[in-house]
């Protein structure tokens, strides 16, 4: 930056100096922070691609965030065409019983656990069936949003 102290004339330039220690150790601390993030997110993908009970995330409005191809094979729907959908979209037929399930979640705030939900899917209208699920509130400390995870077996 140029040095013009009568607003005419260039007399030199300005220029700062700053120690980067404590710069340096902030991104190192970040990096550490991503690194760890990675990992859980790792553990996270690990566990919904092996676990053999259905897992989704939905979030407080009742649309699919996340889950596994056992909870799409049982829905009779692809995944990708979970994401972003309401519960009734995907599931008419249990829609009624499961947002029940999850409005009395969210006031409660207790886990739901042990719940029959009886019903049937698009592809099987024909062959009504059981599942027993469980229902945990999840909140994101970050984004202060709650997120509802159910596991049907």
């Amino acid at each position: 930056m140029a040095y013009v102290p009568d607003g005419k004339q260039k007399n030199g330039v300005v220029f700062t100096l700053q120690g980067i220690a404590a710069l340096r150790e902030a991104i190192e601390r970040a990096e550490g922070i991503q690194r760890v993030a990675e990992e859980r997110m790792n553990e996270v993908e690990q566990i919904y691609r092996t676990s053999p009970l259905a897992m989704g995330l939905m979030d407080c409005d009742m649309l699919y965030i996340r889950l596994n191809e056992k909870m799409a094979e049982i829905s009779g729907e692809r995944l990708e065409r979970h994401i972003g959908a309401p519960i009734r979209d995907i599931i008419p037929a249990v829609a009624e019983q499961t947002e029940e399930l999850i409005r009395t979640l969210f006031e409660t705030k207790k886990p739901i656990q042990g719940q029959r939900v009886i019903g049937t899917i698009k592809s099987r209208s024909d062959d009504p069936r059981l599942w027993e699920s469980v229902y945990e509130k999840l909140t994101c400390r970050i984004e202060g949003l709650s997120r509802i995870h159910a596991l049907l077996a």
